[in-house]
């Protein structure tokens, strides 16, 4: 075997046990890391579903309280609402997530309507309430039995047959009201809460680096950051979630930079939030297939900095070596020759 191919067998065999140990290393050190942001976005994502689903509770207790007062069944019976007037504005003043309070007679017809106006409870005329009869929402009330709270869907608010600008989802919570002797149906008392303030609220408890999307029955986006995708379903845009990414993508991974991934179970945060919502937490600003998939042991260690810095080193290692060893032998050939010499001199002595 040549001296040239026993420095390559050393070299190569020096350079595969410095960047096997180096390899080892760095895929702990990220492994480590993406078992920890795995955990951290789990959390993150259960703690923010449960908020949702917190407040969704905390609205449904809110309008029973309400719907439970004695004077409420007293107005719709007698026509007489200032009393109930009084104490809504209280409750719109100290929530400004409740953007609306309703009374309607039987027949989907509204008869005392509070709209929260820059802030502010307004009580509409008699010729500015509505018949709601034909809205889905009252339709759906209509078959909930008498004691058990209404939770509508979140969709835009629609005044007068028009979507309300600047856009506003609302989430319409009601219950029906009857006679406090008789037990007779005389109305519904409905709450209309703003959840655009409440989903700004959420995302504001999560760090930075996570995004996430709300995604009703209809495929559509509640909460995206790109506010052109939102409300496709009822604005007839083309960006709609797609069903089946929910199952296609569990167990998969949410890039958080280009070079580290954390996995988490889609499975875990998607659960059912505000009347068969979805909640997705992920980093990126478009929910898209390519951006979940696994990040390969190989491309963690070519995009590190340190991968490349020890192949570096290693290799200018053996090739300072190799010159050493190079350079030991020539001196040890020129002696050698020159003992040579020195004996043939001598003999020719």
């Amino acid at each position: 075997m040549s001296r040239l191919s026993l420095y390559l067998i050393a070299s190569a065999l020096f350079i595969g046990v410095v960047m096997g140990l180096t390899s080892m290393s760095l895929l702990s050190q990220h492994n480590a890391a993406v078992n920890q942001l795995s955990s951290s976005v789990a959390k993150r994502a259960a703690a923010v579903a449960a908020l949702i689903k917190h407040t969704e509770t905390q609205h449904r207790q809110e309008l029973e309280y309400f719907a439970e007062l004695s004077m409420v069944p007293k107005a719709l019976d007698s026509g007489n609402y200032e009393v109930v007037a009084e104490l809504l504005s209280k409750l719109m003043q100290s929530k400004s997530t409740v953007v609306q309070t309703r009374l309607f007679n039987p027949e989907g017809q509204e008869v005392f309507k509070l709209v929260n106006r820059a802030g502010v409870p307004v009580r509409l005329s008699n010729i500015e309430l509505q018949d709601k009869s034909q809205r889905y929402y009252f339709k759906q009330l209509s078959s909930t039995a008498i004691g058990n709270s209404y939770l509508s869907p979140v969709d835009l608010n629609v005044d007068y047959g028009v979507i309300e600008r600047p856009y506003r989802p609302v989430m319409r919570i009601a219950q029906k009201i009857r006679h406090l002797d008789s037990g007779q149906y005389l109305g519904s008392l409905m709450f209309n809460y703003d959840v655009k303030q409440e989903l700004r609220q959420l995302a504001s408890l999560l760090p930075e680096q996570l995004r996430f999307y709300i995604v009703d029955e209809r495929q559509q986006f509640l909460a995206h950051p790109n506010s052109a995708s939102l409300y496709c379903a009822e604005l007839s845009c083309d960006d709609l979630f797609i069903e089946s990414q929910v199952q296609r993508l569990a167990h998969q991974r949410v890039y958080f930079d280009d070079s580290l991934a954390a996995e988490i179970n889609l499975d875990s945060p998607v659960q059912p939030v505000m009347m068969g919502a979805q909640l997705i937490v992920a980093y990126q600003h478009n929910y898209l297939p390519h951006l979940t998939q696994p990040i390969s042991n190989f491309g963690v260690l070519t995009k590190s900095y340190q991968w490349w810095a020890a192949l570096l080193v290693a290799s200018l290692v053996c090739l300072a070596g190799c010159y050493s060893y190079q350079h030991l032998q020539n001196r040890i050939e020129e002696r050698l020759q020159k003992a040579k010499m020195h004996k043939v001199l001598e003999g020719v002595t």
